[in-house]
């Protein structure tokens, strides 16, 4: 396949009226240096926490992955939504003195909260997005 892009003369507003359905959902769990637990911990928080699994008619998943030791001790969560439209994604990080399962439900809640908004950007449907 060969593909030519040609630079647009000007750009122009990209505006999305809705994200379409929810199609895929996936939850990974990345670790650094840190405890196995700490990353299945996040896994199954993302892939099920708050009811993120059973929305829309999609199936989730999740994986975790070790990260090579340069890349620092901690670990992050990264929930990816996947929309007709748009695909939103969420992170979060591992901090000292804060349990995994707590990481992942912060993660859980802001995607909840992206979903029930309803827009594709998270503001009002129709309205402007990010």
């Amino acid at each position: 396949m060969v593909v030519a892009i040609e630079p647009a003369r000007r750009l122009a507003p990209l505006w999305l009226r809705e994200r379409g359905e929810l199609r895929a959902r996936r939850a990974r769990a990345l670790g650094g240096g840190a405890a196995a637990a700490h990353r299945r911990a996040r896994a199954r928080g993302g892939a099920a926490a708050a009811g993120l699994g059973r929305a829309g008619g999609s199936r989730p998943s999740s994986g975790r992955s070790r990260c090579p030791r340069t890349a620092g001790p901690g670990n992050a969560l990264v929930l990816e939504l996947e929309c007709a439209e748009v695909t939103a994604v969420f992170t979060g990080f591992g901090q000292r003195g804060v349990r995994a399962e707590q990481v992942a439900a912060q993660v859980c809640e802001q995607a909840r909260r992206w979903l029930e908004a309803g827009g594709p950007g998270g503001g009002a449907p129709g309205g402007p997005s990010c």
